[in-house]
């Protein structure tokens, strides 16, 4: 297994895991442009043959923050440490482009998430009122500062 930066032949692969794990839906389309906009970067983890993972997020360069925007881990590869890992490469290229915050949002039910996230240093920050939708669900906000 390897974590690198995603290229176009991977996009089926994370759309299909976007769809499998119930994601905000960025689509096809979407990711394909963020392929091409530096201010954003999408992480994969995988083998020579598929995708088992991948982070999706968006540099705020002038605040030296970045927002994950999604991370998914495909089911039948849940529990094998993919999800740390991706945050770990996330960690060390965003201290790269001196980024010193990074944000996201998590539905409140998402206890596997929310463990994920906080035993890799997030902090849960506040709460976003009915932010998702199907089903309608706060969101908890949070955060990690990284190292200077």
């Amino acid at each position: 297994m390897i974590f690198t930066f995603a290229s176009i032949a991977d996009l089926d692969e994370i759309i299909l895991i976007e769809e499998q794990r119930n994601l905000s839906n960025f689509g096809y389309d979407n990711y394909l442009k963020f392929l091409s906009d530096s201010d954003y970067k999408i992480l994969v983890s995988k083998t020579s043959k598929t995708v088992l993972g991948f982070l999706a997020l968006r540099l705020i360069m002038v605040t030296e923050e970045a927002e994950i925007l999604n991370i998914g881990v495909k089911v039948d590869s849940e529990g094998k440490g993919i999800g740390t890992g991706l945050l770990d490469f996330a960690v060390i290229s965003l201290l790269s482009w001196q980024i010193r915050e990074i944000w996201l949002e998590v539905r409140e039910s998402n206890t596997r998430a929310k463990d994920l996230y906080l035993k890799n240093g997030f902090i849960i920050m506040g709460k976003r009122k009915n932010y998702y939708n199907a089903p309608k669900e706060d969101a908890l906000l949070m955060k990690m500062t990284l190292p200077s």
